[in-house]
């Protein structure tokens, strides 16, 4: 029988693999915020404004700034 424990706490399999992808996805909205807010609008070279906003579980990014800065935030989203 297997036993599954996250953090010292036993759980059920779901419980657990839920908490590792939560895990994950925060790891992978931090990093997504941390370079977007590394940006520089090449226009003024002012940081560029970037708010991030939570729906229904999924989180989206709002970025304030030339459209130069906002291809090259695209491209750290992947749309391009």
């Amino acid at each position: 029988m297997l036993e599954f424990t996250r953090n010292g706490r036993k759980m059920s399999s779901r419980q657990f693999f839920d908490g590792i992808k939560k895990d994950v996805v925060a790891k992978a909205e931090d990093e997504i915020e941390r370079r977007l807010k590394s940006l520089r609008d090449p226009e003024t070279g002012l940081p560029v404004k970037v708010t991030k906003q939570r729906r229904n579980g999924e989180a989206t990014w709002n970025i304030e700034g030339s459209p130069q800065a906002i291809e090259a935030a695209k491209k750290i989203m992947g749309a391009l």
